[in-house]
């Protein structure tokens, strides 16, 4: 009987120590914050990343994530106390985000402060370059964007006289700033340049001030969201202006076309460029169509590579060492990820083809891809 007891004690001890191991490492969690726009006028995009990030978490070997979600309906107030509570109460050292350039600008000193790794899978200010080494983002400035497209203004559409409007913040700013230099170095003039509101819808005021000189204006450019560009666009055409419009990336989800209906035919559209007939993006597209049953665009493929490149940075430096992690990131050239191929910089930015797109019968069509030494200054 004692032999019996003593060989029963031995068994608890060793299963109850095997059992109390696999508990300890199921126990380790690494945590990740969200900060995006989950409602509001541009919630859109918020929901697209996330809809990326929740993919990318399913097929994540290795590492237990956890991901805390902060709504900042894209005013920089709300991400401010969003990224406040991500890393002081939810204890996070990685925060993807955030969607709209004002905000992350708004952010990022707090995380730089705090060594929190900042991820933004959308953010596309030039002022974002070399901000910190505690950042990084997926998403190309508004340099490359708005460069390819006043090229592509100017030397396939023949266009010279235009008119700029823009969105009043960071990211419009930055989208006005870049056509308008590259157009007029190139030889182009700007004859008006109209800053509006954010989530402002009726532009008729602004137009009505050139509807005298609509034959004189080859192109209107306009950088914003997409429901201000849906708007400007169905009301620029119902105002009687028949020439070129061009817009910014934003145009390119469905919601825009679908709200412009039939006076967005024509319109042109840069954006980062994706190819997700081959490779790793063709995984992704794949995989996001049977679990979403939608196509996906930049945002959720931005949100899907962004946490993938977090964990494959934990995995080699771990989850302390977030400058590692982000000196690892902007290391990387000539990544495939679900974005496609891309290379990342030492400032943090990264580099991609840009995509120039023409609206026809309501479905956006690939005209010509600028290679990123085709348009970087």
């Amino acid at each position: 009987m004692r032999r019996f007891l003593s060989f029963l004690l031995i068994l608890i001890a060793i299963f109850g120590c095997e059992k109390k191991e696999g508990q300890s490492k199921g126990e380790k969690v690494y945590k990740v914050g969200a900060l995006l726009p989950l409602t509001g006028n541009i919630g859109e995009y918020g929901e697209r990343v996330r809809k990326g990030i929740e993919l990318a978490k399913e097929e994540i070997k290795g590492l237990k994530l956890k991901i805390f979600y902060e709504d900042t309906q894209g005013v920089p107030r709300l991400g401010i106390n969003g990224v406040k509570k991500l890393v002081e109460v939810d204890g996070v050292k990685y925060v993807i985000g955030a969607v709209s350039s004002s905000v992350t600008l708004a952010v990022e000193p707090i995380t730089t402060k705090k060594k929190v790794l900042l991820f933004s899978p959308a953010s596309s200010s030039p002022k974002l370059s070399e901000i910190s080494p505690y950042f990084v983002r997926n998403w190309p400035s508004d340099d490359l964007e708005a460069r390819a497209m006043a090229l592509f203004a100017y030397k396939n559409l023949g266009v010279r006289n235009v008119v700029i409007f823009f969105v009043e913040n960071d990211y419009g700013l930055g989208l006005k700033d870049t056509f308008k230099e590259t157009l007029e170095s190139l030889g182009g003039k700007v004859l008006g340049v109209e800053r509006y509101p954010l989530n402002n819808v009726d532009f008729r005021t602004f137009i009505s001030k050139y509807k005298d000189d609509f034959e004189k204006i080859d192109a209107f450019y306009v950088g914003g969201y997409h429901r201000e560009m849906a708007s400007f666009v169905k009301q620029l055409r119902e105002l009687g202006y028949r020439g070129i419009v061009l817009t910014a990336t934003n145009f390119s989800v469905p919601e825009a076309i679908k709200l412009a209906g039939k006076h967005a035919e024509g319109v042109y559209v840069s954006t980062p460029y994706i190819d997700f007939s081959k490779g790793k993006a063709k995984e992704f597209y794949e995989k996001f169509m049977k679990k979403y049953g939608y196509e996906p665009s930049q945002f959720e493929a931005n949100g899907y590579d962004a946490l993938m490149l977090i964990a494959e940075g934990i995995k080699k430096y771990g989850y302390e060492n977030t400058l590692k992690v982000s000196e690892y990131i902007r290391s990387l050239k000539n990544y495939e990820g679900a974005g496609g191929i891309m290379s990342f910089t030492e400032e943090g930015n990264v580099i991609k083809p840009i995509a120039i797109k023409v609206v026809k019968n309501g479905k956006l069509e690939l005209i010509k891809v600028f290679l990123p030494e085709d348009i970087r200054r």
